[in-house]
C-alpha cells in the first residue's frame, strides 16, 4: 500500500474512533495534508497555523485549510496579496 493511501485511511480510522470538532496543523505539508484533506470531507474545520517567517511560498501554498492563522502584519499582507481574505475569530 502506499504511503499516501495508509495516511488516508489512518486519518479516517482516527477521525471515526475520536470525536473531532476541529484540526488544527502547524504546516500544510505531509501527513498534516492528508488528515486536512480527510478532515474536510468529513465536514471538520481546519485551521493552519504560521510557525514562522516564510522562506518561500511553496511551504504555505496552495491554500489547504479553512482558516490560515498568522501573526504579523508581514504574514498577513502576503497572504493577501496571494488572494487570502481576512477574517476575525
Amino acid at each position: 500500500m502506499s504511503t499516501a493511501i495508509n495516511q488516508i485511511e489512518i486519518s479516517n480510522n482516527m477521525l471515526k474512533d475520536i470525536p473531532t470538532s476541529c484540526i488544527v496543523i502547524s504546516s500544510p505539508n505531509h501527513f498534516s495534508r492528508v488528515l486536512t484533506f480527510v478532515a474536510t470531507k468529513r465536514g471538520i474545520p481546519t485551521i493552519c497555523t504560521q510557525h514562522g517567517i516564510i522562506g518561500n511560498e511553496f511551504g504555505y501554498i496552495p491554500k489547504i485549510a479553512d482558516v490560515d492563522a498568522v501573526y504579523g502584519q508581514y504574514e498577513m499582507d502576503w497572504y493577501k496579496s496571494l488572494g487570502g481574505k481576512r477574517r476575525s475569530a
